[in-house]
Formats: C-alpha cells, structure tokens, sequence
C-alpha cells in the first residue's frame, strides 16, 4: 500500500520533512570529543565580580577617550561602571548598557518595525488595486461576451431575459 493511501503512513512529503528534521536534530546533537580529564578554573584570571559580590562604586557612563583605548570593557558597548568586589575589595571595571542607549535601540526597532508596516501596507494596497483592476476587466470581458445575445428578429414576442453575471470567478 503506498504510503500517503488508506491512513496509513506519512505522504511522501511529509515523510521527506521529519527525515530532514532528524538529520538536523542529529548534526546539532553532535559533539566534539570530550576529554575525561577535569580542568580546573581558575577564579584568579576571572573578573571579581563573576566570583563574588560586588558594588557599584560609579555608575554606568560612556568610556572617555583614553578608557576606550585602554580598558577593554569598553570594546563591547562603549559604557563602563565601575565596581568594588565586597570579599577582596578589588576595584574594577565592568560593561555595561545605560539606559539611555536602550531607550535609543528602542526606539531605532520601533521606527524599523513601523516602516516595515508601512512598507507592506503600501504593497497589500499595490497588490489588491491590481487585483480589482484584472476582476474588472474579466467582468467588463464576460459582460461583452452576454452582450452578443442572439437578434431580436429570431425571437419574435419574446422578451429578453435579463443578464446575470455568474457567482464564481
């Protein structure tokens, strides 16, 4: 019995789908080989504030000239705090993201997502103009095409039935 007749089985598509599906799930689930030896970290190369609390000892700002050169927390986002580990009472500096430069990206992605919007509001207008203009020309095609009844002299004392358009395109 084929596969997509009777309800047995999956259709030839569908079984194509779940095939790739499983050969994907499978090439992500693929690991390098892991060596069963343990490294130990070491808590002395990480930053202190991974390891133990901290506090702010200066809030969130842009980096200065000579900070974005120098500190390398400055790299990702261009703001740095900086922090006092509470245990070993480091100072340190660490990124981090103001709200200034959220509300900026915000407001970026808005103003994306409402030009997309408008973007294809303006097409579906496009699309569904060109669309009323072909069933306007079927219909004005199909009315000519009635319009050619038969002369009045071969049905004579006849009345002529009024033309009806059909219900389906």
């Amino acid at each position: 019995m084929p596969a997509g007749a009777g309800g047995r089985g999956l259709p030839q598509g569908h079984r194509l789908c779940w095939l790739l599906c499983a050969f994907t799930l499978r090439l992500c689930q693929a690991e390098a080989p892991v060596r069963e030896e343990k490294l130990s970290v070491s808590t002395s190369n990480l930053p202190c504030w991974l390891v133990e609390e901290f506090v702010v000892a200066e809030e969130c700002a842009p980096c200065s000239n000579f900070q974005a050169k120098t500190t390398p927390e400055c790299g990702s986002t261009g703001y740095v705090e900086k922090i006092t580990c509470s245990s070993s009472k480091r100072s340190e500096f660490k990124s981090c993201r103001s709200a200034l430069m959220e509300q900026r990206l915000f407001w970026k992605f808005e103003g994306a997502v409402i030009g997309l919007a408008l973007v294809f509001a303006c097409l579906v207008i496009v699309r569904q103009r060109q669309l009323d203009r072909k069933a306007l020309e079927k219909d004005k095609e199909r009315n000519s095409d009635l319009g050619e009844a038969p002369s009045s002299s071969s049905l004579q004392g006849t009345s002529p039935a009024p033309l009806r358009k059909p219900l389906f395109l």
